[in-house]
C-alpha cells in the first residue's frame, strides 16, 4: 500500500503558503524542513530502540544517519517523494 499522506500534506501546505505569499519556494522550504526534521527525529528514536539500549544518552548526532535505521518507506514515501514534489512545483511556479 502506498503512503501518500506526507505528499498530500506537503502539497496542501505549499499551496497555502504559495497562494498566500506568492512565494512557492517558501512553501517548498517549509515542507522540506518539516519532513527532514520529522524523519530525523523518527530515525533517532529507531536508533535508540535498536542500538542505544533505550537510552538517549547513547545517541550521537550522526546515528540518525545510520542506514540500518532507514527503510524504503521512511526514506522514499515519507521524505524523498514529498520533498521532490514540492521542489518541482517550486521550480515551475
Amino acid at each position: 500500500m502506498y503512503d501518500l499522506e506526507h505528499l498530500l500534506i506537503s502539497l496542501c501546505l505549499q499551496a497555502a503558503i504559495g497562494l498566500t505569499t506568492g512565494n512557492w519556494w517558501a512553501g517548498a522550504a517549509v515542507c522540506a524542513a518539516l519532513w527532514i526534521g520529522r524523519e530525523q527525529a523518527q530515525a533517532e528514536y529507531r536508533w535508540i530502540a535498536q542500538f542505544g539500549d533505550g537510552d538517549r544518552t547513547n545517541l550521537r548526532w550522526w546515528n540518525a544517519l545510520d542506514p540500518k535505521v532507514w527503510n524504503t518507506h521512511n526514506f522514499f514515501w515519507n521524505l524523498a517523494l514529498p520533498i521532490t514534489a514540492v521542489t518541482i512545483i517550486g521550480a515551475m511556479l
